[in-house]
């Protein structure tokens, strides 16, 4: 924080002050520090002690800075219009709420296609349409907490990318994005909002998705909306196309 505010008065030469008159200058941006770490609660301020490694650092100084620019209105350092414009919007809030959206969708498109192209019993959509590694895995996670949840409720986000590239024929016209690229470079998209999901789920690294960031979730979302739209629209005249 000190040296945020002495890259802000640099303009002043502060070199040339003793230092009784360098603290009547930086005097006034204390007094605006100290008030508003007077104002936090003792949960706010356990919050504020929480926020750990480089990010968590990062993000107490910038609440710091932003108290003293509520104060002192010419306070500007550099970042900090940008740090206080993604606060506003919330975004890792409304990223949260994207992922969760985008990870309902997926567990149920990906269901229901392994279901339908497989079969419903676990010797057809379980065996057939899962990776072993990932069958493995929850098969244990069963065993410790005693099966009291579905199969389905263990996967990990990035499980369906897996799934996805094991049954490419079936997926790729559903959840792969992209003119061109392999299987694996169309389904990076998963990577992405996987990695945008650590982050929004450990708030006490102090991280904040940017709003660059909440764009491609939301393009995502959108995108993923319109391809599951588009499927069911396909499968619905297929099956009036039976019918008649």
């Amino acid at each position: 924080m000190l040296r945020s505010v002495f890259a802000e008065l640099e303009h002043k030469n502060l070199i040339r002050l003793d230092n009784e008159d360098l603290f009547e200058v930086i005097k006034p941006y204390a007094v605006a520090l100290a008030a508003y770490l007077g104002t936090l609660s003792e949960q706010q301020r356990q919050s504020f002690r929480e926020l750990r490694g480089v990010q968590g650092v990062t993000r107490r100084t910038r609440n710091c800075q932003k108290a003293i620019r509520d104060q002192i209105s010419t306070f500007n350092p550099e970042g900090l219009d940008r740090f206080i414009e993604e606060q506003d919007a919330q975004t890792n809030l409304r990223g949260k709420e994207i992922i969760d959206r985008i990870e309902r969708t997926l567990q149920r498109v990906v269901l229901e296609e392994l279901k339908r192209e497989c079969g419903v019993d676990d010797s057809g959509w379980w065996t057939v349409g899962v990776p072993k590694p990932i069958r493995v895995r929850i098969r244990q996670q069963e065993e410790e907490d005693g099966g009291k949840r579905k199969k389905e409720s263990y996967f990990n986000f990035i499980d369906y990318s897996k799934i996805a590239q094991q049954n490419w024929g079936l997926f790729q016209g559903l959840l792969g994005r992209g003119k061109t690229g392999n299987k694996e470079a169309k389904v990076s998209w998963m990577n992405m909002v996987n990695e945008k999901r650590n982050v929004v789920s450990h708030v006490s690294s102090g991280v904040n998705l940017s709003i660059d960031e909440l764009s491609q979730l939301e393009e995502v979302d959108l995108w993923l909306a319109k391809q599951v739209q588009s499927s069911s629209e396909i499968v619905d005249d297929g099956v009036d196309e039976t019918d008649e």
